[in-house]
């Protein structure tokens, strides 16, 4: 009985404190709207910050929603109605860092937000595209350094069955006083064209970058170590395989 009436209360309790966060969603919904859908949360790795965003579409846009149960659900950005894709991926331990990325209907950009504001466009200048790392790999435990790939190009071009008009370089950005970013282009292998981070990794403190070279005459590709060795955000590439 004393096992039942314990297994009973657990139940209880853990019951209480699921209803307690949905009705804590639910009252700290913005007041002008009657009714919230909400489609792909991330939520931070410590259980305690839940990011997300509301359906778009071509005609309407769409709200991004940063929520804890301190703040309730806060605005983190209004896209315009045409952006038809948007990822809030990443975010650092507690969730105080927010990286992803969206689409209008001809660039694809990178995103961070913090308490302090919205950075966008974060990338290399000269290429009119940016993406992140793969596999929940792009931000750095604070939160403080982001690693991607600025691209320009069509990608693979049917008529010569070739990514000749595709071209790309890897980045690490990392966060300064405010607002501001700073950008470091990690470069290429000796011999090579392109770079990029795609399947690629960075570690938890942002300071060593796996990723690809491309030898673009024969369209191969190496696997590069670039590891941070100077104050300034310098560091040195080298090949593994």
């Amino acid at each position: 009985m004393r096992t039942f009436m314990k297994n009973t209360m657990s139940f209880v309790s853990k019951t209480i404190s699921i209803v307690s966060c949905m009705l804590a969603l639910c009252l700290t919904q913005p007041s002008s709207a009657q009714f919230m859908e909400l489609t792909q949360p991330d939520v931070s790795p410590d259980g305690t910050a839940l990011m997300c965003h509301t359906p778009f579409s071509t005609t309407s846009s769409a709200t991004s929603y940063r929520w804890t149960a301190s703040t309730g659900l806060a605005l983190m950005k209004v896209v315009p109605a045409g952006t038809y894709w948007i990822g809030l991926d990443y975010s650092n331990s507690n969730g105080t860092t927010v990286i992803g990325e969206y689409s209008d209907q001809s660039n694809q950009n990178i995103f961070r937000w913090t308490s302090a504001g919205w950075n966008e466009a974060i990338g290399l200048s000269g290429y009119e595209n940016s993406n992140l790392i793969q596999f929940n790999d792009s931000v750095s435990a604070d939160g403080t350094v982001i690693a991607g790939y600025s691209f320009t190009g069509q990608g693979w071009d049917s008529v010569v069955s070739d990514w000749e008009v595709w071209h790309s370089h890897a980045f690490r950005c990392v966060a300064g006083t405010g607002s501001a970013l700073a950008t470091t282009d990690l470069g290429v292998l000796p011999g090579d064209v392109d770079s990029d981070l795609y399947g690629g990794a960075m570690s938890s403190d942002g300071t060593v970058i796996v990723g690809r070279s491309r030898d673009f005459s024969k369209d191969t590709w190496h696997i590069f170590r670039w590891q941070k060795n100077a104050a300034n955000n310098a560091g040195v590439m080298s090949k593994i395989l």
